[in-house]
């Protein structure tokens, strides 16, 4: 089903026609905002990393469209919060392919050699495999979902060739079956232009 979803948005997307577009690679870390638990095991974030392509589309005014495709390890740290002394139980990385369909302005500038500019717009993450690098007890906790619908915001400065993206993105469901609450999540990258 997951894989359908993805399909028909890619679909959808190429019909869109381009004016002008520019392709920036990117790599980066991020960061779950807040904890959730499942059962007694609450999970709090740690620093994971990410990497991927993006497409600027229309870059010749002041509107323009960014789509791409992302991988993204999230890192959680598993804590057995039941236990009186809060156990670590190990890190659970939860591998995710993020796309983006973002809505972009620039405020300033919007030269090739000076660019500041906002972006929002909704996300679909695919999530694969996982990890399950806690203690085996607890393993059936850590259900990854196979998919994620969210919202994503966020602020970018290209200087030349270069471009430095800081992103929050919320989901609208749990990164984890059962899990307690949506998860949100941080992402700083640093990208190039061409």
């Amino acid at each position: 089903m997951k894989y359908l979803q993805l399909l028909i948005f890619l679909l959808l997307f190429s019909q869109i026609s381009i004016a002008q577009f520019d392709i920036n690679p990117h790599f980066g870390i991020n960061s779950v905002v807040n904890s959730f638990s499942v059962d007694q095991v609450e999970f709090n974030g740690k620093v994971g990393f990410t990497a991927g392509v993006n497409a600027r589309i229309g870059t010749d005014s002041k509107l323009f469209g960014i789509t791409g495709l992302q991988f993204a390890q999230v890192n959680l740290l598993a804590v057995d919060v039941d236990s009186t002394t809060q156990v670590g139980l190990g890190t659970a990385k939860m591998k995710w392919i993020k796309i983006p369909l973002n809505l972009a302005y620039s405020i300033l500038g919007g030269e090739k050699i000076f660019n500041l500019y906002v972006q929002a717009g909704p996300t679909m993450s695919l999530g694969f495999g996982e990890d399950e690098a806690v203690l085996p007890s607890f393993a059936s906790v850590v259900q990854q979902k196979g998919f994620l619908l969210g919202w994503n915001v966020g602020v970018g400065v290209d200087v030349l060739f270069m471009t430095v993206n800081a992103n929050y993105e919320g989901n609208l469901s749990e990164y984890l079956d059962m899990a307690s609450n949506n998860s949100n999540l941080w992402t700083l990258t640093l990208g190039f232009k061409f």
